[in-house]
């Protein structure tokens, strides 16, 4: 239905109306899921993959200031 996308964009859109913020940076388990299809929609790029002791494979997303 598009509401976690909508919801995402928001906050997006509210964080880069600060002129200090040159990028937002999210955090998804290692694996294709709900959570890392929003944030492609929105323009994340995966940027890191981090090996977490407690949560196992972790993926860093960016999304630089247009």
């Amino acid at each position: 239905r598009g509401l976690a996308t909508e919801m995402a964009k928001g906050l997006i859109e509210n964080a880069f109306r600060d002129g200090r913020v040159k990028s937002v940076v999210a955090h998804t388990l290692g694996e294709e899921n709900h959570s890392t299809k929003v944030l492609k929609k929105c323009g994340f790029e995966k940027v890191e993959e981090i090996d977490d002791p407690e949560d196992g494979l972790i993926w860093k997303w960016e999304l630089k200031r247009p």
